[in-house]
Order: C-alpha cells, then sequence, then structure tokens
C-alpha cells in the first residue's frame, strides 16, 4: 500500500529508509542503508584515481558502471536485509568513480 509522502525531501527519505528496513523487520539496521554506502563511496573514490591512471579512464569508468548496476541490481532483488546492505556496498564501490571519472571520459562521435 502507497502512502502520499508531503513531507519535506529530509523527511521523506527518513520515512523510505524505515519503511525498507520495517518490511524485513530489521527497523534497528536502517541507519546501515545509508552508511554502507557512503563507506564504500568513500573507502573506493581515491583507489578510482590510481585505477584510471592505470588501466585508462574508459576501463576505469566502465568498471565503475559494471559495480554500480550490478549492486544496484542486487538490491532491487534482495530478499533479505544483508543482502540489501551487500547490494549498497557494491553500488557505493562503483557510484565512487561515476562522479570523478565520467567528467573527463569524453563521448566519441
Amino acid at each position: 500500500m502507497l502512502r502520499q509522502l508531503t513531507l519535506s525531501p529530509r523527511a521523506q527519505v527518513a520515512t523510505l529508509i524505515s519503511d525498507v528496513s520495517s518490511s524485513f523487520k530489521k527497523s534497528n539496521q536502517a541507519g546501515l542503508l545509508g552508511t554502507s554506502y557512503l563507506l564504500s563511496t568513500a573507502t573506493f573514490t581515491p583507489l578510482y584515481g590510481r585505477l584510471a591512471d592505470i588501466i585508462g579512464r574508459r576501463a576505469a569508468l566502465l568498471i565503475a558502471l559494471t559495480l554500480f548496476t550490478s549492486g544496484t541490481a542486487l538490491c532491487g532483488l534482495a530478499p533479505s536485509m544483508v543482502t540489501l546492505l551487500i547490494g549498497r556496498l557494491v553500488a557505493g564501490m562503483g557510484g565512487a568513480s561515476l562522479s570523478l571519472i565520467s567528467p573527463s571520459v569524453r563521448a566519441e562521435g
């Protein structure tokens, strides 16, 4: 059942996170959803800079897009809270590069 949300954006996110965690009956782990993504993003951002120097920007961006897409798909198919948290970690590993490398890769056309 969908509820109409007429709250501020911050309250909407908090409500959405609590809805997701309560659907898995793990409301005590709601804070881990945001923390897992941000922690993996903060960890992998400096590594992508070095990886882009070694294998090239385009290849590093393709690896990041693959990780982000597979992590997001894992989140969508998650049967448990642990799987959802692992999906967020994998998505964060890929998302670390999206704002770092993507502006420097030119599209060929």
